[in-house]
Formats: C-alpha cells, structure tokens, sequence
C-alpha cells in the first residue's frame, strides 16, 4: 500500500476516579463515562472512515482503578477494528507493571502493546515502520538506556512515546534534549501532556481527547494523518465533549444583586454540558449577598464555581468617622485627596482598607 491513514491519541485515562478534583460526584460520574464515550468516539470514527492505525501513546487507563472487566471491555473494543492495527505504547498511569496490567488479557491480532526493555521497531510493510516503548514502572528519567536500533533512513518511521518534552527535568521520561534522536523519525507521536501541542512539525502531542478538570482548558480531540513513503501530513480534529472555562468578571460598586447576576449568566454557553469557574474581581456593593448570587446563577449552567476576589465597597464617611484618630482614618484622609472617581485610585484605596481592617481583627 502506498498510503495510510492513522489517528494519534493518548491520555484517555480510562477508569479515571477524578476524586481529588473537588467536582461534586454527580459531576465527576458524568466524566468518567465520558472518557469510555470519547473512546467510542475514535473506535467509531477510525471504522468509519476505515482508518489503518491508531497510535496510543500511553495513559490508555489508570491501572490503579482500573477492572478486569474494563480490559476485556477494552480489548472487545479493539477487536471490533477488523480492518484497523492498533499501537499502544504504555505509560505512568497504564504501566506494564502496574497493578491491572495489559498482560492480564489476551489482545486481537490486530493490537500490538510495546512491552520491550528498549525501543523497539516493528515493520508494517517494505516501507514503514512503527517503533514505541511501554513504560514498567511510575517513573522514567531518561530517554538514552531506552535507545537501541536506529531508524533506517531509507524507511518512513513512526515513534509512538508516552513522554515529556516540555521539561528537561521532569521524572517523567524527559525528552527535550533529545531532540535530535526524535527527529531521526518522520512522526513522533507523543502522550503525556493533555494539551495538544506541536513541539516541532515531526514532534506532536496529541493532548487528551476530552477535558477532565480546570486545567484543561480549550478544545480537546486527536490528530488525524496520513503517511506515504517518506512524507507525513497531520490535522487535529476537535471532538465534541464537555469543556471547561476559566472566567474572570470585573464588578462595578453601583451593580446590584440582579445586574451581577446578569452579568455571570451571559458567560453560560453549552449549559447542559460545560463546566465554569468564575472569578469575581473589582468592588462590590456591600449589600449584595455572593452566597445569593451563587445560588441565583446556578440553573444557568450545568456546573458554575464563582471565587470571590472583589473588595466591599465601603460607606467611606462612617468608616472615617469611626477611626478618624487612628491610621485607618488617616489612610483614608490621605486617599481622599485623590481622584476617587479614577478606579485605580479606587481600587487602591479599598485593597489598602482590607488590609488595615484585617491587621485590626484579634
């Protein structure tokens, strides 16, 4: 065959338990199905389109939380891809050594897991070839014990590995100054990272399919390639699941409880579905309950956290009256020869008064 069309994924973290991300349950049930939806997803779309590899580049599940019946559940997953070779290169969260292991199921003929102690190569036909490397372990600090054979370069080679080439010293198979080894392939198709993200145009992480907490913000999905002799092109193709929004709203002091409501209300989109976290910055009316506003905004989105990072406005003529002896009203003395109508003047004044008023509690 003179050209293959293949889908790169990783990180799906499959039995995922999300316990340590403070969601409520409800919210975190709804994730973990959706990461064995996400995988249906990409089964689905590599049948339809009768795709000729998918490339797993590790974290395929936790093997901490993970059940015999998920494996098998997987490998009827995979066996269903008659006409699809899947790579899986094993990493931290789906080690080979890990307490549910892939040794723990016989896989398809069609699945190959990259178990060697180096890199090793497997050759698809007269002119391709697929190398990867299976973690054992939680972590893996370098990259130079794991080389053995090098690429041939008269082959198109694809390198599937669970790594991290961001940071140089991470325990979590650092790659960043091995570059130049990368680069001797045509495609690394990389996974560790959640983030899609093209390191170089032969280097690319794939990022998670699916967001799972508040660090992963943006669009989510797999990359989609073709490879023929010597060239291979690539796409990311977004899949549509739950996102998650890291907001911020600036509050003016003349808003009211239904203006700031309002205002909360118009970030929703995709209210069934995405996840909100919403800072409130700026001053805030005194006499606007925020524990109101919370439960004012809630039927608005299916999941909305709001962070309180605003200052009270404060009635300025009592609070002067009430410390006009002391440096609480001397600061306030001082702040009134300024614009107080400009905010950063404002702003000042309110951030330095929280301070002072907290110094004074016992």
């Amino acid at each position: 065959m003179s050209r293959y069309k293949f889908i790169h994924t990783g990180d799906l973290h499959l039995g995922c338990g999300l316990k340590t991300s403070g969601l409520p349950e409800s919210v975190r049930e709804d994730l973990r199905v959706d990461v064995w939806k996400a995988l249906d997803v990409i089964i689905n779309y590599c049948r339809d389109k009768k795709t000729d590899f998918l490339f797993i580049a590790g974290d395929l599940f936790e093997h901490d939380l993970f059940k015999m019946s998920d494996l098998k559940m997987l490998a009827s997953y995979f066996n269903s891809l008659k006409d699809t070779k899947i790579f899986v290169s094993p990493g931290n969260h789906d080690a080979l050594g890990g307490l549910m292991s892939y040794t723990a199921v016989d896989w398809p003929e069609n699945t190959y897991i990259f178990s060697g102690e180096k890199i090793e190569e497997v050759k698809v036909d007269d002119w391709l070839s697929v190398w990867g490397y299976g973690w054992n372990g939680e972590y893996l600090k370098e990259l130079h014990p794991l080389i053995g054979a090098m690429p041939d370069v008269f082959r198109t080679n694809v390198l599937i590995l669970h790594g991290d080439a961001i940071d140089s010293e991470s325990p979590y198979l650092p790659v960043k100054n091995d570059l130049e080894y990368l680069n001797k392939f045509d495609y690394v198709a990389m996974g560790h990272i959640h983030k899609p993200i093209q390191q170089s145009h032969k280097i690319k992480y794939s990022g998670s399919p699916l967001s799972l907490s508040f660090k992963d913000e943006g669009k989510r999905g797999v990359i989609k390639g073709d490879l023929a002799k010597g060239e291979v092109t690539t796409e990311f193709l977004p899949l549509e699941f739950r996102q998650f929004h890291v907001e911020s709203i600036e509050i003016q002091p003349e808003e009211d409880y239904v203006q700031i409501c309002d205002k909360i209300k118009k970030l929703s989109v995709n209210k069934n579905r995405d996840l909100f976290r919403i800072t409130l910055t700026g001053i805030i009316n005194a006499d606007v309950d925020l524990d109101m506003v919370r439960q004012g905004v809630t039927d608005s989105f299916y999941h909305v956290e709001i962070i309180d990072s605003s200052i009270k406005d404060y009635d300025l003529e009592s609070l002067y009256a009430q410390n006009e002896n002391n440096i609480i009203g001397r600061f306030i003395k001082e702040m009134a020869l300024l614009d107080l109508n400009d905010i950063t003047n404002r702003q000042a004044l309110y951030h330095g008064l929280e301070a002072l008023l907290q110094e004074r509690q016992p």
